[in-house]
C-alpha cells in the first residue's frame, strides 16, 4: 500500500492530535478523580467533626442533667418514697423546678411523675 508524502504527512498529524487528545483526557480525567476523593473526604470529615460535636454537646448536657437529678434526694424522696403522702405539694416541687433552671441551662422547667400529671412546674410554662 503505497500512500502519498501528502497522505503520510496528513495521516501523522492527525495521529499526533488523536493522541494528544487521548493523553489530555486522560490527565483530566484523573486529575478529576483526585479533587472529587478529596471534596469526599472533607465531607466525611465534617460530618464526622460536627456528629462528634453534637453527640459530645447532648451527652454532656445529658450528663449534667442527670447528676442533678441524682443529686437531689429531698426531691426524690419527696415525689417517689414517702408512704405518707399520696400527692406531693405543687408549690414544693415549683420551687424545686426553680432552684434547678440555672443548673439545667433552661429557660423553664416542668415536673411530672411516672404518669404524665404536673407535679409542679416554674412560672413560664414549658412546652
Amino acid at each position: 500500500m503505497g500512500f502519498t508524502l501528502r497522505t503520510r504527512l496528513l495521516l501523522m498529524i492527525a495521529g499526533t492530535f488523536a493522541g494528544l487528545a487521548i493523553i489530555t483526557l486522560g490527565a483530566i480525567a484523573f486529575l478529576m478523580n483526585r479533587e472529587v476523593s478529596r471534596m469526599v473526604r472533607n465531607d466525611v470529615q465534617a460530618s464526622g467533626n460536627f456528629l462528634s460535636y453534637v453527640l459530645n454537646k447532648d451527652s454532656v448536657q445529658l450528663t449534667k442533667e442527670l447528676q442533678l437529678l441524682a443529686r437531689q434526694p429531698g426531691l426524690k424522696q419527696y415525689v417517689l418514697g414517702n408512704d405518707t403522702i399520696t400527692r406531693p405539694d405543687y408549690q414544693t416541687v415549683a420551687d424545686y423546678a426553680k432552684e434547678w433552671l440555672l443548673s439545667l441551662d433552661a429557660y423553664s422547667a416542668m415536673i411530672t411523675d411516672s404518669h404524665g400529671s404536673v407535679l409542679g412546674q416554674t412560672d413560664t410554662p414549658a412546652s
